[in-house]
């Protein structure tokens, strides 16, 4: 488990959402990932995002719900959830 405090990998719109010093971002593979999930969900709650990887290589993320609808409404996107 590595943590990353990079810049922001997202687009320029969504950078108005948080400050990257302000989230915890954690990179875990997918088989860890099934061994962790309850954990991840947890660390969500308290604000912290996990980027799932394959093979080294990001393709997806875990993301707090108040993060994710703000950012479909920065794309102009809203969602239900």
């Amino acid at each position: 488990m590595s943590t990353t405090t990079g810049p922001v990998l997202y687009r320029q719109s969504h950078s108005t959402l948080y400050s990257p010093s302000m989230v915890k971002r954690v990179l875990l593979g997918i088989q860890e990932l099934r061994l962790r999930l309850r954990e991840r969900v947890n660390a969500v709650e308290d604000g912290e995002h996990t980027v799932f990887a394959r093979r080294g290589k990001p393709i997806a993320v875990l993301v707090p719900i108040a993060w994710y609808r703000d950012a479909a409404r920065a794309l102009n996107d809203p969602t239900e959830y």
